[in-house]
């Protein structure tokens, strides 16, 4: 069994409240992103300039350390030529394709942060305050935060409520990846894909899901790990591709591509962002790869996982 690099990441639950019928997208993983950035850069930004391009404040900005850093040296050899580091953190949506809510339901949107970037989390929960009082989708429709929980392996603690308004960041308890348990008896196993996996190869998106291969997917949750592990929790920094042998094969692929398009306001037109979703099993030396997938399961894996995608849980044999 190879060595998996340390992460220590943080899971919280954020409680939403309707206080006006809404009506949202099916996936809503892009709304709750796309709020949460333009929302976030006007509760920091203390310059109001258009972009972050010459601003002096860069490097002290909180906004810029989170969206919009840029890499300017690293040994990471599959992140050569990439300009942004990616997103220190993941936004998981209401997975249920409801649109219609009307006032008072309840919504509830999962939150994960990497590593140091835990440091931000008071700006992350204000902001989801202020985006509450802007209003989300295309009508603006407002919700209240009512309460934040830390997810932990063993427990959920409630450390923020709307009635105190106070975050208590003092109890904070975060996921180390080395306590996961890595040992996995079976030679087969399911992941079941709940949000789309964004498969990207030389620059093109993959929408034959025959087309993933074991290889593939190991690729993927590895580089995955390691960048998380090297640029957001100091470890893994010597790392070195792990050898794959050809020693899975996929049993059974009921993937199927599921095509959504988001609005990116920056951009001023319509992206399309499809993924696979549905079940992957694999059979073969499993218990010599199970750190990895034990590992993606809580990180999300594929192209643009800051919107929710590529999430997935492992049904066992």
């Amino acid at each position: 069994m190879f060595s998996i690099p340390n992460i220590t990441l943080y899971k919280f639950i954020f409680n939403l409240e309707a206080l006006e019928d809404m009506n949202l997208p099916p996936y809503k993983g892009s709304m709750f992103r796309g709020a949460f950035g333009a929302t976030f850069r006007k509760v920091v930004c203390v310059t109001h300039k258009p972009n972050c391009d010459n601003c002096i404040l860069q490097l002290q900005c909180s906004y810029f350390r989170i969206f919009e850093t840029e890499i300017t040296d690293n040994n990471i050899w599959f992140l050569k030529g990439v300009k942004k580091l990616p997103h220190p953190f993941i936004i998981d949506p209401p997975l249920e394709e409801k649109r219609g809510y009307a006032k008072g339901d309840s919504l509830e949107v999962g939150l994960t942060i990497f590593g140091e970037y835990i440091n931000f989390l008071p700006f992350f929960v204000y902001t989801f305050q202020q985006m509450g009082g802007k209003g989300i989708s295309y009508k603006r429709s407002k919700f209240q935060l009512d309460s934040v929980y830390n997810i932990s392996l063993e427990k959920e603690i409630l450390i923020f409520s709307s009635k105190d308004n106070m975050l208590k960041t003092g109890l904070l308890d975060g996921i180390s990846i080395d306590t996961l348990d890595f040992n996995y008896p079976g030679k087969e196993i399911t992941l079941d894909f709940i949000s789309p996996f964004r498969v990207q190869k030389t620059g093109k998106v993959f929408t034959n899901p025959q087309l993933i291969t074991p290889e593939i997917l190991l690729q993927t949750l590895e580089r995955r790990i390691f960048a998380i592990a090297s640029l957001f929790c100091n470890s893994g920094n010597n790392w070195q591709p792990i050898k794959i042998e050809n020693d899975l094969r996929i049993a059974e692929n009921n993937l199927y591509f599921y095509d959504w398009e988001r609005y990116s306001s920056r951009q001023k037109t319509k992206i399309l962002l499809g993924g696979f979703r549905g079940r992957l099993k694999l059979e073969g030396d499993i218990k010599r790869y199970y750190p990895l997938f034990k590992c993606g399961e809580h990180l999300n894996i594929g192209k643009n996982t800051v919107f929710g995608l590529g999430k997935y849980s492992i049904i066992p044999y």
